[in-house]
């Protein structure tokens, strides 16, 4: 893949011209500079446990990707046992999972959506806004929800003879629900914090990968074979008032972003490291 980050370029293009002409004098502004050790403590350690606490659009971002991608571990434990309750053998009773690959590959359709609208607004030479670009997340979340329901309303102990089929059905749902949320979101990260995303990333990943080691913990303990239908719906209802997120995010996004020291930063420094400013 061909170099993008246009503080590395500007990088290459100083070192360029410095050998052109090895008289000149030219600086330019890095947004990653590492001078010394307490420098790199600081971009690697000290900024992303910062912006995780207190950057609202971060924290928002981080909890519902980790919760979303959490699931996925949660049914290690749980659709196995669900399955083997509607009488599939153990030697298949996790193939369903497989369901969670269709969904993703219908996650792309919003996306052509999504290309066609920033093409047109390109044309109209409108600026294309973050918010723009998060029409996956809200048929995510919605997805999500609805496939969670169906899921854990038609696997015991809810209903005990459904035709296996029928929750797997479910499924596809959740695996568009959970690609979409996780691949959108990520998007908006980086179109918000810019040349700073990775710092981002950073907080993210961390609890993403803290919340996915917990679920499987957590579904062996609920869904032992003994428990009621209660804790599968519990997790639906966290999903169900996941869908009202993208419409904040439509409604108070960019108020958000402006009102964000970092964000407002993360997009002065990108600026001023445009190659086409020079």
């Amino acid at each position: 893949m061909r170099e993008s980050r246009p503080s590395k370029l500007l990088r290459k293009k100083i070192a360029s011209l410095s050998q052109e002409s090895p008289g000149a004098q030219l600086k330019f502004h890095s947004a990653d500079p590492f001078p010394d050790l307490a420098a790199f403590v600081d971009v690697v350690f000290i900024r992303p446990t910062r912006m995780m606490v207190t950057e609202p659009i971060l924290i928002i971002v981080s909890a519902l990707s980790a919760i979303s991608w959490g699931i996925v571990y949660l049914f290690s434990e749980s659709i196995t046992r669900a399955y083997l309750g509607l009488g599939l053998p153990r030697s298949s009773a996790s193939f369903p999972l497989l369901a969670l690959i269709v969904g993703v590959c219908i996650g792309v359709l919003p996306h052509i959506w999504d290309i066609r609208k920033m093409r047109e607004k390109k044309r109209r030479n409108l600026k294309i806004e973050p918010e723009d670009k998060i029409l996956g997340f809200a048929f995510g979340t919605p997805a999500l929800a609805a496939g969670l329901w169906w899921f854990y309303g038609t696997t015991p102990p809810a209903m005990w003879r459904a035709h296996w089929l029928l929750p797997t059905a479910g499924l596809v749902l959740v695996g568009l629900g959970v690609n979409e949320i996780a691949y959108t979101l990520s998007g908006y990260l980086t179109d918000t914090y810019t040349v700073y995303s990775a710092s981002a990333f950073a907080g993210l990943a961390f609890v993403r990968a803290l919340v996915s080691g917990i679920m499987p913990l957590i579904g062996y303990a609920i869904f032992d074979g003994s428990q009621t239908r209660l804790p599968g719906f519990i997790i639906a209802g966290i999903a169900t008032m996941f869908c009202v997120v993208p419409f904040i995010f439509f409604r108070l996004g960019k108020a958000l972003r402006y009102r964000s020291q970092f964000a407002s930063y993360s997009f002065e420094v990108h600026m001023r490291t445009q190659i086409g400013e020079m």
